[in-house]
């Protein structure tokens, strides 16, 4: 039964996928966050469904022409430093503990990769940003309901309290299902500016259950998160001095109303915030401390090997291993080392900092000319201008949530690069005919590297 459900699923997946690129990216999207196969086990009967659809989508843009020179591109430095990145992923197989996995795990991300380029060719004005960022707001509503449907009927029990988990098990655990969730929250803040009525209604309860469910996931990241991107988001409007109090008065009641079991949970962020390195006895205290034993193992395996760690994917392994020198004090351990640091430097050495760390800049560099091309137009860009803030804000919530959590191979890092590209080139699109020579991009400056990049449809307006 599964199984016929499962080809049936994909004959229309890979048909809508061939006919229209567009609508393939639509349910890529929402295949990578609801992720089916994990909510129904057995989907498909063992057949590797999304790599199917993504290499289905890959081919209906070959099969229209959307390849051309990376040196053709407009905007190729957040594209030239992904795909660096993704080669410094399979460089690190030749010297990985266990190269099968490390090899596997490559492909994995090359599938991310795949979903990158994707959204900067198929997504070509604002109509169809907005429609594929409302395919986004209906997966999130989906995760964060079926979530707080799973609280109730399969109670889960962690660190001494129910914490809601999601249906899957690829982030479906607490403190990636908050991740997730809050993480989502400023690009629904820019959709509902954009709308009213109906739906701006529909999107502040889709928002209002994201918010309820993190809260209840008992993740103390996920708390900080919510509440960096929120004040963030209130100090940087218009009405900030209005809505910065009353978003006080709001924390507070909240906060009053909600159960003691979680109160005391996240009253355990300040202790370890005020000093990180104590080793407690209580399941609080030894998950923070965890981070830091994380760390101390990922030290040992980039000095022992600075140039390519010890492979992607590999750090538990590593870890595990008997035969490895690895440990934290004489033990061997069993987990991923809970931050994006440690994460980055023990699987991919300085190669992966480099390549990554080139990635963000660049991705970095996009919002600002986005911004900046949006605020000097003549005709007001709100919902770009917007979204490019919003994506800005992604990013740092990225950064604050890889301090306790290995969140390197997350497909949010990947989807506000592509988006953060989109936006620039609509921004730049836009703008008057002088503004979008200043951005002017010799082809020189990409070199001729890495030639077969997908291509966005119509010009992307000159940097």
């Amino acid at each position: 039964m599964m199984f016929a459900l499962g080809v049936a699923i994909l004959v229309v997946a890979t048909g809508a996928t061939m006919a229209s690129p567009f609508a393939g990216m639509l349910i890529y999207w929402v295949w990578v966050v609801v992720r089916p196969g994990e909510i129904l086990p057995g989907l498909g009967g063992g057949l590797p469904m999304e790599r199917i659809i993504a290499l289905t989508l890959l081919a209906s843009l070959l099969l229209r022409g959307k390849l051309r020179p990376l040196g053709e591109m407009d905007q190729g430095r957040a594209a030239l430093a992904l795909l660096i990145f993704l080669g410094v992923n399979y460089a690190s197989v030749v010297t990985a503990v266990d190269r099968g996995y490390a090899f596997g795990f490559a492909n994995d991300f090359g599938k991310v990769i795949i979903f990158f380029f994707c959204i900067i060719a198929l997504i070509d004005d604002e109509t169809q940003l907005r429609k594929a960022l409302w395919v986004y707001a209906w997966a999130i509503g989906w995760t964060a309901a079926s979530s707080l449907w799973n609280y109730e009927a399969h109670p889960y029990y962690r660190q001494g309290i129910q914490r809601a988990t999601a249906l899957t098990e690829t982030g479906g655990d607490p403190n990636a299902l908050a991740a997730t969730l809050t993480l989502s929250l400023p690009i629904l803040l820019v959709l509902m500016k954009a709308e009213s009525g109906r739906k701006r209604l529909l999107l502040i309860g889709i928002m209002a259950t994201a918010v309820l469910c993190t809260i209840i996931t008992g993740s103390r990241i996920g708390f900080i998160l919510l509440l960096l991107i929120v004040v963030v988001t209130a100090a940087r409007s218009a009405k900030g001095a209005i809505l910065v109090p009353v978003l006080t008065l709001f924390l507070v009641v909240g906060w009053t109303a909600m159960p003691a079991q979680y109160q005391e949970r996240y009253k355990t962020i300040l202790p370890f915030l005020a000093d990180p390195l104590h080793e407690g006895k209580s399941s609080e205290e030894e998950s923070a401390h965890g981070r830091v034993i994380g760390f101390a193992v990922a030290w040992q395996m980039f000095t022992d090997r600075p140039i390519l760690g010890v492979g992607v994917g590999n750090f538990p392994l590593a870890w595990r291993r008997p035969d490895t020198p690895y440990n934290y004090h004489g033990y061997k351990g069993w987990h991923n080392p809970h931050n994006l640091v440690g994460k980055l430097i023990g699987e991919l050495g300085l190669l992966g900092v480099f390549s990554f760390g080139a990635y963000i800049m660049a991705v970095w560099r996009e919002l600002r000319e986005a911004k900046r091309t949006a605020r000097e137009a003549d005709q007001p860009m709100p919902f770009l201008s917007g979204l490019a803030s919003a994506l800005s804000l992604i990013l740092v919530a990225l950064f604050v949530d890889g301090l306790t959590g290995h969140n390197l191979y997350r497909v949010d890092w990947y989807v506000a690069g592509a988006l953060a590209i989109v936006v620039c080139r609509l921004a730049t699109q836009s703008a008057p005919a002088e503004m979008a020579d200043e951005f002017n991009v010799p082809e020189t400056e990409v070199g001729a590297a890495g030639s077969l990049l997908l291509e966005a449809p119509g010009r992307w307006g000159q940097r």
